[in-house]
């Protein structure tokens, strides 16, 4: 068919064409259908082929399934037997795993009980957990509220949120704590702190834990513990150790007994007391521990015996110590039941009254002796004075009472010390015992104040007598420290019945005397009068009436002139008090000076007297009268008052007065109080330009050293050596050489007294600066100063005028 396509092919006709694209298909379907004829006859043979294999496979597996099905009749039988064997295994673990359900169940529920009493225990300890992830800073809590108020979402976590509550003093600790137990030095975190309650006060609490979880380098990623609130728990501790602090700290002697009245336990002071210690006594009887004599276990065994009825025993005893001296012991026992066990306990106390009874005498002593001089004090003197009281009335008879008082003691104590004070009244008190043995009732009751009591019908010749021996043996003088000192001693003497009746009136008559005979000068005894009652009222109705005048103003400034010689001026005048009484008209200060002095007016009294005199020498200066200085005496109680420097710095501001023209007169006897003090007061006023004068010298210590210690300005020699100079060498030769002395020293010199020319021309020729008395003026009043002070004025402007 190939060659026949071509040719077709080849012929250049449409025919040949389709008879050769005829020929070209039925050859591709000769070669399809060869190709599938090919294909089905391999098949054919594959599946004969196949089938061959098939049969012998089926043989085969005949064999091999009569094999396997013998097998397989073997393994049945042998899984049947399993079956049977995991039946009976499984009914067991069934069984088994009932049984393990039950415990289970059971060990549940006592996990659940204690849980539920885990929770009631914590909460009954007000407990709470906390659970801190370090790594995060994360905290758990539980009971936070409860325990600090804070919910647990408002502190999250511990460094940043909780650790600012904790109390600054305490956080170190807690700090420290929780380093150790990091380190591995502890095995739980524990420690005590205050923390901060939301309302704002401090709580303590007591955290304890410990780490569980750590981190692949060994660190302490994990810990969980449990906080609760010791604040009252500590409270309850701080008391326990107050109360066992005061067991053993407390001053008494304590001890414990059991029901068998045996030792418990005993506190320091039991051994201090007694001499026995802790191991001496404890589990011995109290009746058998301490070597005690027969009375004392007799007296014992009384007081078991009350406790057992009364529970409570107190009382003095004489007890033994372990050194076998006797002490007397104030006792106390009470019974303490308790009502559980109903065992009784007994708590003990006692005291060593060995100090009490030695302080009781010694007060019984104090109370009845002066602890200086060992006389009656004022306690004693009165009740020997009432008793001698009593018998003088029984008997019918009489008795004198003196009352004496040192003179001049008061400025000594002050400028020696009450230590030489005291020196000088044992002495004075062994003088007075020595004069007078058989008085009574010889006390000293005040600070320089004696008594004696003198009974039996004396005469009064007798009671003078007694009178002069005890001045007698004032009069020698008082060594101390090498310096001789002297005193005197004004008595007083009141007589029963005659002067009074009665105790407290006896007294006061006695005392009204001695008074007097201070008034008098002392170193000298009165009687008690009539006349001196009269005297005594009198003085008080004057005393009244000096309080009276000082408010109104009835006292008056008189001025007595001074002429300077050098210039035959008056340059300076003296302020000298005088009281305008209502009905008794002017009087002079030696009326009513001492009285003030004695009741403490003097100081009222200079006040009024430097406040005048002050204004009268600005009233000069403003009237051209001349720069006239005044002087005012000073009295020492306004010396020693303290007040006196800012007295005169007022005074002086007030008035406006140049301080130069203003000078104070100081006495000797004031120098010599309290010299230190006196010093100093001086020193300032002097600084403040106030002249300092010294009066009367001559009459008193006439020391050279005070001269120069003590800021003085002017000297004034006493009347009673210028009154009879002219006549008696030795006031002359006194007189020149204190103007001598003055001058060296450049202290200025004032004569008083002076009264006649020829007193005038001998101080004038002795180089004296100044004079002072009747010759040139008497003291006059402010009036009559002023007239005189203006003639001087008018003579000096004439004179200028002249010139």
């Amino acid at each position: 068919l190939v060659p026949f396509g071509l040719m077709a092919l080849y012929q250049d006709s449409s025919f040949s064409i389709t008879i050769a694209l005829i020929d070209l298909l039925f050859i591709l379907f000769l070669l399809f259908s060869a190709k599938k004829i090919n294909e089905m006859i391999s098949d054919s043979l594959y599946l004969q082929k196949k089938n061959q294999n098939l049969i012998e496979f089926l043989n085969k597996s005949k064999i091999d399934a009569e094999a396997l099905n013998s097998k397989l009749s073997n393994e049945i039988y042998q899984r049947k037997q399993a079956k049977i064997s995991l039946q009976k295994s499984y009914k067991k673990l069934e069984e088994m795993v009932d049984e393990r359900t039950q415990e289970l169940s059971q060990a549940y529920k006592i996990l659940q009980q204690s849980q539920e009493r885990l929770n009631l225990a914590m909460d009954a300890s007000n407990t709470g957990l906390w659970d801190w992830n370090l790594v995060t800073d994360e905290l758990y809590n539980s009971k936070f509220k409860e325990l600090l108020g804070y919910e647990p979402n408002e502190i999250p976590k511990f460094i940043g949120h909780l650790s600012p509550h904790v109390h600054p003093d305490d956080y170190n600790r807690v700090k420290r704590a929780m380093v150790k137990h990091f380190k591995g030095k502890s095995d739980y975190y524990l420690v005590q702190y205050r923390i901060k309650h939301k309302d704002g006060h401090w709580i303590w609490v007591e955290d304890r834990g410990r780490a569980i979880e750590w981190d692949d380098e060994g660190k302490i990623s994990r810990m969980i513990g449990t906080r609760r609130d010791i604040t009252e728990s500590r409270g309850a501790d701080e008391q326990l150790k107050l109360a066992a602090s005061v067991f053993e700290h407390v001053s008494e002697a304590i001890f414990v007994l059991n029901d068998k009245f045996e030792f418990v336990t005993v506190n320091n002071f039991f051994t201090k007391i007694t001499g026995y210690r802790y191991e001496d006594v404890i589990g011995k009887g109290i009746h058998e521990a301490q070597n005690l004599p027969a009375e004392t276990n007799n007296k014992y065994r009384e007081i078991l015996r009350a406790l057992r009825r009364d529970k409570f025993w107190q009382g003095e005893l004489n007890e033994t110590r372990k050194n076998g001296q006797v002490y007397p012991q104030w006792l106390q026992i009470n019974a303490i039941e308790d009502r559980l066990s109903k065992e009784t306990t007994y708590f003990g106390i006692f005291s060593d009254l060995t100090t009490r009874r030695q302080s009781e005498e010694k007060l019984k002593y104090l109370a009845n002796y002066d602890s200086v001089t060992g006389l009656g004090n004022r306690s004693l003197f009165s009740d020997r004075l009432h008793n001698a009281i009593n018998r003088a009335r029984k008997r019918n008879s009489k008795l004198a009472l003196l009352y004496m008082d040192l003179d001049r003691f008061k400025s000594i104590n002050d400028s020696y010390g009450h230590q030489i004070g005291d020196q000088i009244l044992k002495t004075a008190a062994k003088r007075l015992t020595s004069a007078i043995p058989d008085a009574d009732a010889l006390c000293r009751i005040g600070s320089d104040e004696f008594t004696a009591i003198l009974e039996g019908n004396l005469q009064r010749s007798e009671i003078e007598n007694r009178c002069h021996n005890f001045i007698e043996a004032m009069k020698d003088p008082f060594v101390v420290d090498g310096e001789d000192l002297t005193l005197g001693c004004s008595i007083g003497v009141a007589e029963f019945p005659e002067g009074a009746k009665e105790l407290q009136i006896l007294i006061n008559q006695a005392d009204s005397a001695m008074y007097q005979s201070k008034r008098l000068g002392g170193n000298q005894f009165r009687f008690y009068s009539k006349e001196l009652q009269a005297h005594t009222i009198e003085k008080l109705k004057l005393e009244t009436q000096l309080r009276k005048a000082i408010l109104e103003d009835e006292l008056e400034v008189y001025y007595q002139p001074k002429l300077t010689l050098s210039t035959g001026k008056i340059q300076s005048v003296e302020a000298l008090v005088r009281w305008n009484h209502p009905t008794r008209g002017l009087l002079t200060p030696d009326q009513f000076i001492p009285l003030a002095e004695e009741t403490g007016l003097i100081s009222a009294v200079g006040e009024v007297v430097l406040n005048k005199a002050c204004q009268q020498a600005k009233k000069w200066q403003n009237q051209d009268l001349g720069n006239i200085s005044v002087s005012v005496n000073l009295s020492a109680q306004q010396v020693h008052k303290g007040d006196l420097i800012e007295l005169i710095t007022r005074t002086v501001q007030q008035h406006d007065l140049t301080p130069s023209l203003l000078e104070l007169e100081l006495t000797e006897s004031l120098l010599m109080e309290d010299k230190k003090n006196t010093i100093f007061t001086l020193d300032t006023v002097r600084n403040l330009g106030v002249m300092i004068s010294l009066d009367d010298f001559g009459t008193g210590y006439s020391s050279l050293s005070y001269l120069k210690k003590f800021p003085i300005d002017i000297l004034k020699i006493d009347k009673s050596f210028v009154q009879e100079i002219h006549e008696n060498s030795d006031d002359a030769a006194i007189t020149k050489a204190i103007i001598a002395m003055a001058h060296s020293l450049d202290i200025g010199v004032i004569a008083e007294g002076v009264e006649t020319n020829e007193h005038l021309s001998f101080l004038k020729s002795q180089g004296c600066d100044c004079i002072q008395g009747y010759l040139i003026s008497k003291p006059v009043n402010s009036k009559t100063i002023d007239q005189m002070l203006r003639k001087q004025a008018q003579k000096s402007s004439s004179l200028e005028a002249a010139i």
